[in-house]
């Protein structure tokens, strides 16, 4: 006896809804990987507001060495940008605004405090002074001890 064997061919296919869940995760996974780099953007652009003004540090011991006061680093709460320094003044404070920050810079002979506002939310600002002491705070400095009470240290957390 001769048999048969019939090959029935078999579509196998993914259904309307498995595509749209597989699409579903893909979507979900990629948001939150966008959010993430997003966080990684910010948090870079922070650090180079805080490397900024890092870089501030020597040019004040530059002009405290040279004339015996730091009173001419600051003009009206701004770096003073002069015939010194300029281009390195002017290019870290480009710097620095173009990454979302901007120098509050205040000080007397003997006492300076240079602050910026960084980009993530709820940590606020950035700080150092003369001191050597650098500190991320909440606590905006300017209203609390760089312009007002003549301190000119960074705030306490």
């Amino acid at each position: 006896m001769i048999s048969l064997f019939i090959i029935k061919k078999v579509n196998r296919a993914f259904s309307l809804i498995e595509l749209l869940l597989v699409v579903a995760i893909i979507g979900i996974l990629s948001s939150i990987t966008l959010v993430s780099l997003n966080q990684s953007k910010i948090k870079a652009r922070d650090a180079r507001i805080i490397l900024g003004i890092r870089q501030l540090v020597p040019f004040a011991e530059f002009i405290y060495n040279k004339k015996n006061s730091y009173a001419d680093l600051c003009d009206d709460g701004e770096i003073r940008i002069d015939y010194l320094y300029q281009d390195e003044l002017t290019s870290i404070n480009m710097e620095i605004s173009n990454n979302g920050g901007y120098v509050f810079c205040y000080a007397d002979t003997n006492k300076y405090c240079i602050y910026s506002r960084l980009n993530i939310s709820g940590v606020g600002f950035f700080c150092i002074d003369n001191t050597g002491k650098a500190i991320i705070t909440d606590i905006d400095p300017g209203t609390k001890e760089c312009n007002f009470t003549g301190n000119m240290t960074c705030p306490s957390n």
